[in-house]
């Protein structure tokens, strides 16, 4: 994916996020995982790389590495962005 500073400021990460998901797999993942994105996104920014996020049922495909529970597929944040091939900062995967 191109760095963020390639779009126009004018474009919101939700939109980024979905041009990604419509243009670089094929085929085509569903957009339901533009706010699971958007949520991993905000929480690695915020340093919680390992945070859970939870990936509604009807997505599908559901990442491979998720693990299914009450309310949905739960996957770490970075883990996902990194499925997604989303921008995870440097130090993600420092120990």
């Amino acid at each position: 994916m191109p760095p963020f500073d390639y779009f126009p400021d004018t474009m919101d990460y939700r939109q980024v996020v979905s041009i990604h998901l419509s243009g670089n797999f094929y085929p085509p993942l569903p957009q339901d995982y533009v706010e699971p994105a958007v949520q991993a996104r905000d929480l690695c920014a915020d340093g919680d790389y390992d945070a859970t996020v939870v990936i509604p049922f009807g997505v599908n495909p559901a990442p491979r590495d998720a693990v299914e529970k009450e309310d949905g597929w739960h996957i770490g944040a970075a883990h996902l962005l990194d499925i997604l091939r989303l921008d995870i900062p440097d130090d993600a995967w420092e120990d």
